[in-house]
């Protein structure tokens, strides 16, 4: 096992962010839709820094 970073994990480090980007992008609004605005105002309080 190698102890230097590849660029395979460097590409595998950026496909399992833009996954978790899309999966975010494409269920945020149908959660939005069921849910209502005041549930993602109210989430987006609790999850500010």
């Amino acid at each position: 096992m190698s102890k230097i970073w590849s660029k395979d994990e460097t590409l595998w480090s950026f496909a399992l962010y833009g996954t978790a980007v899309g999966a975010g992008t494409l269920f945020l609004p149908i959660q939005l839709g069921s849910a209502g605005a005041i549930v993602l105002f109210i989430t987006a309080l609790v999850a500010w820094p």
